[in-house]
């Protein structure tokens, strides 16, 4: 019997969370840009709606998204009622209010910040297509933009199954590893972001002399209400045992003594639980007959999906950025003056605590904890990580639903479809290659991404993309490096471009 907890192997589910602005006018009041090509018509709100501004932005939104993306059928699920709640709450399109994405400086706009989150689905193409077909029919309808204090958050999970240990423990490794190439893909300051703050800067688990990890340990261990997560539903997953969700809905003292027996020395027979077994499916729908007809050929066209095969590299391969101690104070004061710096007294503790730990070291501390929080503690990064886990943690264990996702957080915010799904298809790649690559793969990843922290130059994100198998992901990213060449101060390795050149000659 497999151990892969997914309904459909090598198909992860993942939503979205897009933060934007949508800029609007009281009625009787001139619109400053009117007359602008191209530029959609203002939105007035009315006298009677605005006892009511940000709710009636957020009808208007979803009507728009509900007429693109006609609502899916209900959910069809079958399994205990925790993993039905969970997927229920993100059965379609939402649209609400966000104020932490409120307007930074003076404008002659009313500004109300929106966040839409998608719904979850399986991934495939047309899951894909669907996310950037709903951001442009948000954007052909409103006047939108982004500002430095938008995100763009993508929840990559196994439906609303908890991963067992050993997955959790290659995915926090390659999480850890590719951090810094992942971050490469958006603006800097996003790493001064209180929203997004990364493992390497802030987590325990990047502590260069291991402090806190230990006592952090020894913390979760004594606390008695983490029991039942260290010991029963957080331990590992044997071949032939049933995903963690059964650890879940029997969790009475005969189910975990049973448990706790096999694992004892000398015993690996696999734990099941007691009388006829049986897995439940949640399925969800496909997408792919929920695109409205009307939509014109013309907005297609541009969401084909990509073709995926070996490829030649295009641009020289990029320096990872190294951030000096005035570089942080400058992000922090940027983000300051936005309203969305990390405190004071943690930027203290960065520049106190120097360059965050190497690869392996990390791993081998990940390695070396016994439970899935355990994990979840260690790269933690206080409230707000770039890259959450504690999903998994202990907190979330239990009948209370919650999301079993991992939340890659340290997307910077944007309006194009286009790459809005294509960081989403790279967040589940990431996803995919930690749970299902072989073992000389994953090292051999985690060797070079241990290596582009040591060397400049010597790993990119292209190289891992490539490595990956995001064929067509690598090709847009290297467009987007190169247009962000300047405004992102990258460095690359120009005795590499005369090697493209002949390359592009042969």
């Amino acid at each position: 019997m497999s151990t892969n907890p997914l309904p459909s192997p090598g198909r992860p589910t993942f939503g979205v969370e897009i933060e934007f602005l949508i800029a609007t006018l009281f009625m009787g009041t001139e619109d400053p840009d009117e007359g602008v090509k191209d530029l959609p018509p203002v939105l007035r709100i009315p006298n009677e709606a605005l006892g009511d501004r940000y709710g009636y932005v957020n009808r208007l939104v979803k009507e728009v998204l509900d007429e693109f993306l006609p609502p899916k059928s209900p959910l069809t699920t079958v399994g205990n009622e925790s993993m039905r709640s969970i997927l229920q709450q993100y059965n379609e399109w939402t649209v609400d209010h966000d104020a932490s994405v409120g307007q930074v400086g003076n404008s002659l706009y009313q500004i109300v910040g929106v966040e839409v989150k998608t719904p979850v689905q399986f991934s495939s193409p047309n899951s894909f297509k669907a996310v950037s077909l709903g951001i442009s029919a948000i954007t052909s309808r409103f006047r939108c933009t982004v500002n430095i204090r938008c995100g763009l958050h993508v929840h990559v999970g196994a439906v609303s199954e908890l991963l067992p240990l050993e997955q959790m423990r290659r995915l926090a490794s390659l999480v850890y590893a590719t951090e810094p190439l992942l971050y490469s893909l958006h603006d800097p300051i996003r790493r001064g972001n209180y929203y997004c703050r990364p493992l390497q800067d802030f987590a325990t688990i990047g502590s260069p002399d291991g402090e806190g990890v230990v006592e952090l340990v020894e913390h979760i261990q004594n606390k008695e209400d983490k029991w039942l997560c260290s010991n029963y539903i957080g331990t590992d997953r044997r071949h032939g045992e049933e995903p963690l969700s059964a650890r879940e809905q029997y969790r009475d003292d005969s189910h975990i003594e049973v448990f706790l027996a096999t694992r004892q020395s000398g015993h690996f027979e696999p734990f099941t639980t007691r009388g006829k077994s049986s897995r439940d499916i949640n399925i969800l729908p496909e997408v792919h007959s929920e695109v409205n007809p009307r939509v014109s050929a013309a907005q297609l066209s541009s969401l084909q999906p990509p073709v995926e095969q070996a490829r030649q590299r295009n641009i020289p391969r990029m320096r990872i950025p190294r951030f000096s101690t005035e570089d942080h104070r400058t992000r922090y004061e940027m983000s300051q003056r936005s309203g969305c710096a990390i405190p004071r007294h943690e930027l203290k503790d960065l520049l106190r605590r120097g360059p965050a730990t190497s690869v392996f070291k990390a791993v081998y501390r990940i390695y070396s904890q016994p439970a899935t929080c355990h994990i979840s503690e260690l790269l933690s990064a206080s409230e707000r990580p770039g890259i959450n886990i504690l999903g998994h943690g202990c907190y979330w264990v239990g009948d209370t639903p919650s999301r079993r996702t991992i939340e890659f957080r340290l997307g910077e915010g944007s309006l194009d479809g286009e790459w809005i799904a294509t960081w989403a298809k790279i967040c589940v790649g990431i996803f995919k290659f930690a749970l299902y690559s072989s073992a000389c793969q994953f090292i051999d990843v985690l060797t070079k991404c241990d290596q582009a922290m040591k060397e400049d130059g010597s790993y990119d994100i292209v190289d891992l993309l490539d490595d990956i198998g995001l064929f067509a992901e690598a090709e847009i990213v290297e467009r987007r490096l190169m247009a962000n060449r300047y405004r992102w101060n990258l460095s690359f390795d120009e005795s590499e471009y005369e090697l493209l050149f002949a390359a592009a000659l042969s």
